[in-house]
């Protein structure tokens, strides 16, 4: 269940995907799948890709801190 107190993540956390392809954003939201899986969805931070969505489980995402740019 998509709970505050039990997702290893929150709404404004920034994550990055830690296998396969690069995506590092911010997460947007949090909801539970039907089946009471979590989901994450995350918008990328990422020049020329800012703005794109992804859903994510928890085990694909680790904590990623953003780095400002001028």
């Amino acid at each position: 269940m998509a709970t505050p107190d039990r997702n290893k993540f929150k709404i404004g956390d920034y994550v990055r995907k830690h296998e396969g392809y690069n995506f590092q954003g911010e997460i947007r939201a949090v909801y539970t799948t039907r089946l009471g899986y979590t989901r994450y969805v995350v918008e990328v931070i990422y020049p020329g890709f800012e703005g794109w969505q992804h859903i994510f489980n928890e085990e694909q995402l680790i904590p990623w801190k953003l780095q400002h740019r001028e």
